[in-house]
């Protein structure tokens, strides 16, 4: 099978692609964080709830290929770090807003 003849999974591409946009999103919540928590927090828990589901989803589809227990801590690994980050974000922002309220 030629490398230009492959053909590529639509379901794979997809989800591919949406991972992409995490990433170029994180990178967006990195640089702006600061005024994000301040201006729009919910946006960033918006985004890490979504990116959950994500991980949820990208697991369930990837047991179409039979189950992998490393798929299982992986998954595990995903979800425990953003709960953590999502927790975080509710935290700063709390404190941001107190902060600005107090000066």
């Amino acid at each position: 099978m030629a490398l230009g003849s492959s053909q590529v999974n639509p379901l794979f591409l997809v989800t591919g692609l949406i991972g992409l946009t995490f990433s170029v999103t994180y990178l967006y919540i990195g640089i702006t964080l600061r005024r994000l928590l301040v201006e729009s927090p919910k946006l960033i828990e918006n985004i890490l709830l979504a990116s959950m589901t994500y991980q949820v989803i990208t697991f369930l589809l990837s047991l179409l290929n039979g189950f992998q227990t490393g798929l299982v801590i992986q998954l595990a690994v995903a979800l425990l770090i953003l709960w953590y980050l999502f927790a975080n974000v509710k935290r700063l922002s709390k404190e941001v807003k107190a902060k600005a309220q107090s000066d």
